[in-house]
């Protein structure tokens, strides 16, 4: 039914009386399948906020939707990352700690293979810090550590740059956008997959 909505040009932005829009209404009934289709094809946004302040994710998180709370941190770390918050990733990812495995939340792809680092590679600013708190996140290392001084040569056993479904790393995303320095660092503490 979502699709049908989607494809029929129903706006997943549009809000009820109360201020939900539809992703925080398929958090509230637990359907990942539904969340998965507003922020896929739909473009809703994971860290939308509903009239009571609520989050898709803060909405699963009170009715124990553990897949879905995932999915939804998942999604809000690649939408962060694009932004560059890095104050809001570095929560997040300790919240991925929390409520899972915080390596596999930032290696977490959406529909179409990227990561929050390849989000962070492409996007329309370069942020050197965003992508080396992503990095130390994948190395297990927690952002809230201060010190991302690391061996480089320990960083290489562990971090790994996948490719997403067009074949491209992060590492190849940052070239493109003629970021050199976020192209150097990935060069230095990371191998490809």
């Amino acid at each position: 039914m979502a699709e049908f909505l989607i494809a029929r040009r129903a706006d997943p932005h549009d809000r009820n009386q109360n201020g939900n829009m539809s992703l925080h209404l398929a958090a509230f009934h637990g359907s990942l399948a539904v969340s998965q289709i507003l922020i896929a094809q739909g473009g809703a946004s994971a860290r939308a906020r509903n009239a009571d302040g609520k989050n898709a994710f803060s909405i699963a998180d009170a009715y124990n939707h553990y897949d879905l709370q995932e999915f939804l941190l998942g999604s809000m770390l690649q939408e962060v990352a694009a932004s560059g918050d890095v104050v809001e990733a570095k929560w997040l990812i300790n919240s991925g700690g929390v409520y899972g495995d915080r390596v596999k939340l930032v290696h977490y792809t959406c529909s179409d293979g990227d990561t929050a680092l390849h989000k962070a590679c492409s996007a329309s600013v370069a942020n050197i810090e965003m992508v080396k708190v992503l990095v130390h996140a994948m190395a297990g290392q927690s952002p809230a550590d201060d010190d991302f001084a690391c061996d480089c040569g320990s960083m290489q056993s562990e971090v790994r740059l996948t490719a997403n479904k067009v074949g491209k790393t992060a590492l190849t995303l940052a070239e493109e956008q003629k970021y050199s320095g976020i192209a150097a660092y990935l060069r230095a503490f990371t191998i490809s997959a």
